[in-house]
């Protein structure tokens, strides 16, 4: 099994910072860094993100 590299874990936390910024300025700004960091990700690498961010919004979700 790997391990989370510096930028997958960079871009998964700019991809959440995205959704909960707190106002539209800090969420561009966080979606623009993710864009940056997703040039040197592979394909596996930023759905393996998208997905573990999902089940995180899923469990908070249903268990808030």
């Amino acid at each position: 099994m790997s391990t989370i590299t510096e930028n997958q874990r960079a871009f998964t936390e700019a991809l959440m910072l995205a959704i909960v910024a707190p106002d539209e300025k800090e969420s561009r700004k966080a979606r623009e860094l993710a864009s940056r960091l997703a040039i040197v990700l592979s394909k596996k690498d930023i759905e393996y993100s998208k997905m573990g961010i999902e089940v995180c919004l899923e469990y908070l979700k249903n268990y808030k």
